[in-house]
């Protein structure tokens, strides 16, 4: 299915830029399902193009991956904030996701952008109807306040851009609020 967004004047980057950064958090979230199991690539690809769907259309502020452990905490996290119409974005290769631990389920979560929050329920209905997969609210603890930055690396296309930042050692650190969405499909780790 395909999406359109009009980009204004103002903007510095077109469909094709914002198609070609969100490939790369694609590579990333393969290779994320594919290390830890918890997904099966072709899982990984259905999550992926409904992200695209919101990005796409402008709807996307934030992308974050997080891997649970059996005691439900979260064990390392790969948060993706979107950045809009910002000069001097130097995109490097995605990356940056190799990890030993012992995930016991990986959930994606998204944050809306205000041009979402600006749409009305029935036109919210008609895209969430249009999406491959089912999203729902988020009941898990999406805190990485026990968790330390371990990498960041930007992924960007002319004036769009990915800013990564992956969670992974130990820290003490104030408290955050989780995000609203995931999807529904859980796998746990045979």
């Amino acid at each position: 299915m395909s999406s359109s967004h009009t980009y204004s004047a103002t903007d510095s980057y077109t469909v094709v830029d914002v198609r070609k950064v969100m490939d790369k958090l694609h590579a990333d979230l393969r290779q994320i399902a594919q290390m830890t199991g918890c997904w099966t690539e072709a899982y990984a690809d259905k999550v992926m193009a409904d992200i695209m769907r919101f990005a796409e259309s402008d709807y996307l502020d934030e992308v974050k991956v997080h891997l649970f452990g059996a005691d439900g905490k979260t064990l390392k996290a790969y948060h993706y904030d979107v950045q809009r119409n910002v000069s001097g974005l130097a995109g490097v290769r995605s990356g940056g996701n190799l990890w030993s631990g012992a995930a016991t389920r990986m959930n994606v979560l998204i944050e809306y952008s205000s041009k979402w929050r600006d749409l009305d329920e029935s036109a919210k209905t008609k895209f969430r109807n249009s999406l491959g997969l089912s999203w729902s609210s988020a009941t898990d603890d999406y805190s990485v306040a026990h968790l330390a930055v371990s990498d960041q690396r930007t992924y960007a296309s002319n004036g769009f851009g990915l800013q990564k930042k992956v969670y992974g050692s130990s820290r003490p650190m104030p408290s955050r609020s989780p995000l609203i969405f995931r999807t529904n499909h859980t796998t746990r780790k045979q």
